[in-house]
């Protein structure tokens, strides 16, 4: 049985509930597995009902200390690093997260990315026509929170668009860590000339990329309008990285002012993203030509 990375698996960056809960579900899955059990045999093993192993194994509910415990000694896991480590896991599976604190105006989909960008170790992004919200600053992000007013179910633009703001300001201290994840952003040329509320504030916003450009783990290309047809074309996306100590699982996000789609457990849809990613970054300038890019587009609004 492959029950030596669990303990790898807790040392992973992130401690999100929501991505804690997922990972020791998996773990707990692939241990039966191994053991060579159904669901159905493991269940009638501890006298669980089925449903129970099934709710555990597809993270709808976090398995208890308890429970835990009766599937580790079941499983014949005994090394007590092993099994503290586990246990740590599930403990983390049940703290609220920062983004608990506005649960009334995100809704469950995008705190479930936030889970899953929170540990990402690798993030790639396409952003077509404006600033995504892990790299905006807050005027830009206030500007852009109107159309989110006007467009989201349940969202009043005049009590949630400063805390719809503050989450996305909070949501980019993920980048400020010591083990930040590594970032590739490519802007269509069209992030550059759209004018989002005035030229002043699309002017400051620029100039925060190009600071981010600057950063050591952080790539930033432009995809000018004469690249020609591409797959770009059809929107933005995110692909979120993560790697486990023995597998690497991509995430697929689609945003737009209206709703959030997340894509899990789709290795198929996730590499053929990947492609699409490795593609518009052939057609995109080079990297090293995106800080001039920049300050040329910004003293173009000044």
């Amino acid at each position: 049985m492959a029950v030596g990375h669990i303990a790898e698996e807790v040392e992973v960056r992130g401690s999100d509930p929501f991505v804690a809960r997922r990972r020791l579900s998996r773990r707990l899955r692939r241990l039966r597995e191994g053991a060579g059990q159904t669901q159905q045999q493991l269940a009638d093993a501890l006298e669980w009902s089925l449903s129970k192993v099934i709710r555990i194994e597809t993270e709808v509910v976090t398995v208890s200390l308890a429970d835990l415990r009766l599937l580790l000694s079941h499983f014949e896991v005994t090394d007590p690093e092993i099994v503290e480590a586990a246990l740590a896991q599930s403990r983390a599976s049940r703290t609220k997260p920062w983004h608990d604190a506005y649960k009334d105006i995100l809704n469950p989909e995008y705190r479930r990315l936030l889970g899953f960008e929170a540990s990402a170790a690798v993030i790639k992004e396409y952003c077509p026509s404006v600033v995504s919200g892990l790299y905006q600053d807050r005027p830009y992000a206030m500007a852009l929170a109107e159309v989110a007013g006007e467009e989201r179910t349940g969202f009043d633009a005049n009590s949630g668009s400063t805390r719809w703001v503050d989450a996305r300001i909070r949501r980019q201290e993920l980048l400020d860590q010591a083990d930040a994840p590594t970032v590739h952003l490519i802007l269509g040329e069209a992030v550059l000339r759209q004018i989002v509320a005035d030229p002043q504030t699309t002017a400051a916003q620029l100039q925060h990329l190009r600071d981010l450009a600057e950063r050591p783990r952080f790539t930033v290309q432009v995809l000018p309008f004469d690249a020609g047809q591409h797959n770009g074309l059809w929107g933005p996306y995110t692909i979120y990285e993560l790697h486990d100590s023995d597998a690497q699982e991509n995430i697929l996000f689609f945003e737009s002012a209206a709703s959030d789609l997340l894509v899990r457990d789709d290795p198929a849809l996730g590499s053929q993203f990947e492609r699409r990613h490795d593609r518009l970054a052939e057609l995109a300038r080079p990297a090293e030509d995106t800080v001039s890019i920049l300050g040329d587009a910004i003293r173009r609004l000044s």
